[in-house]
C-alpha cells in the first residue's frame, strides 16, 4: 500500500498485554497496554523523506484512532524518525498504548504527518 512516496507493508501486529518497553534510560511503561506493529516501508519516490513513528495511527473496531507512543518507540531500540534516501527500503516497529484488550481493526500509515494516509484492514 502506498501514500506519497512510500510504499508501506505489514508484515506483524503484537499485541501481548506488554506493560513495559526497554530497559534502563530508554524504556517504557504503558498507562495500559502496547501493540507492537511491524512494517516494511519502502521510498519510492525521487529524493529523501523522513519517516516518523508518530505520523502513524492505530484504529480500533470502534473507530477510535490512536497515536504511536515516540517514547516506547526509543525503548525499542527504534529511532522515532528515519531519513530514507530513494529505493531505500528499512523495517519499523511502531508502539502504540492503547486499552487493555482493544481489538485492533486497522493501521493507518503516512509518508508525512499532513499526508492523507493508507489504511490497511488487519481486522483481529
Amino acid at each position: 500500500m502506498r501514500d506519497g512516496q512510500f510504499e508501506f507493508t505489514v508484515t506483524s501486529i503484537e499485541q501481548n498485554g506488554a506493560k513495559h518497553l526497554g530497559s534502563g534510560l530508554f524504556s517504557a511503561d504503558a498507562k495500559g497496554e502496547y501493540v507492537i506493529v511491524h512494517v516494511h516501508v519502502k521510498n519510492t519516490g525521487t529524493d529523501q523523506r523522513g519517516l516518523t513513528s508518530t505520523a502513524q495511527k492505530l484504529i480500533d473496531g470502534r473507530g477510535r484512532k490512536y497515536s504511536a507512543d515516540g517514547g516506547a518507540d526509543l525503548a525499542l531500540d527504534d529511532n522515532d524518525s528515519t531519513d530514507l534516501n530513494p529505493g531505500l527500503s528499512v523495517d519499523r516497529q511502531v508502539a502504540f498504548d492503547v486499552p487493555a484488550g482493544t481489538v485492533i481493526q486497522t493501521v493507518e500509515l503516512h509518508d508525512s504527518l499532513f499526508s492523507g494516509g493508507v489504511k490497511v484492514d488487519v481486522g483481529q
